[in-house]
């Protein structure tokens, strides 16, 4: 539901900006919410009783047979992903020429605004996919004792929050302090999620594994968002190179 609503919400913020870079994006977003019902139904299907009962005695959740409800799921975003697909290159095409006419025919500018504009949208998902995360694990792996949920809640949550929206106002400002900050706070964050996927991995067949449940989600949360990190940076060190040279007077 949260992907859903987060989709609505990209598309109509695209469609205002008329940012076909982020129309391509949720198009891809949409094919990635497949892959996550596809991997949530293999394994509820392969859910054995030990699991079951181990999720409903430490986080009281109880599961049902769901997976044809998923199935049904599953082709019907499938549907929505081809025909917001067709939507995503019709307006591409229309954006494109009206975007050229704002911006005119100076390559570096419309180089360097293009880049932007994949900066600030990879940023957008990043906000989504950091705070997935930490529900994912606060939800579905850690006990309501374990002090990491109270570390994920009060402070990793709120952090990703406050780290994108910095990144997000200095790429909008051209601000190159900030943009290092946000850069430093993200290799600290990615570490950490490096941590996680080592715990995740080690943990495998313990007595008392508290991913049996959930390993594959979080994987493919921890393998999403990490690869959605290091694009960030990437963007993010080469807009660096580009402030101050003409684009924020160009945009205004």
């Amino acid at each position: 539901m949260s992907a859903q609503i987060f989709l609505i919400a990209m598309t109509w913020d695209a469609i205002m900006r008329k940012n076909t870079l982020q129309l391509i994006g949720v198009c891809l977003f949409s094919f990635l919410s497949i892959a996550y019902t596809f991997i949530q139904s293999q394994q509820h299907a392969r859910m054995s009783e030990d699991d079951i009962t181990h999720l409903a005695r430490t986080h009281n959740v109880f599961v049902h047979n769901t997976v044809p409800y998923e199935m049904t799921l599953i082709a019907i975003t499938a549907a929505g992903s081809i025909f917001i697909a067709y939507i995503t290159w019709e307006l591409y095409k229309d954006f494109g020429w009206k975007i050229y006419k704002k911006l005119g025919a100076d390559l570096q500018i419309s180089r360097m605004y293009r880049l932007h504009q994949i900066t600030l949208t990879f940023l957008k998902f990043d906000a989504f996919f950091f705070i997935a995360f930490s529900v994912q694990i606060v939800a579905l792996a850690l006990k309501s004792e374990d002090s990491e949920r109270l570390v994920q809640i009060i402070v990793a949550i709120p952090l990703s929050v406050i780290t994108i929206c910095l990144a997000m106002f200095a790429i909008h400002k051209e601000s190159k302090p900030l943009l290092l900050l946000f850069l430093t706070t993200l290799t600290i964050g990615f570490g950490y999620m490096v941590y996680k996927l080592v715990h995740i991995t080690m943990t495998f067949g313990a007595g008392d594994d508290p991913y049996s449940a959930s390993r594959k989600f979080l994987y493919f949360f921890l393998t999403v968002t990490m690869a959605l990190g290091i694009v960030s940076a990437i963007c993010s060190v080469l807009c660096y190179k580009y402030f101050g040279r003409g684009l924020l007077e160009h945009r205004k």
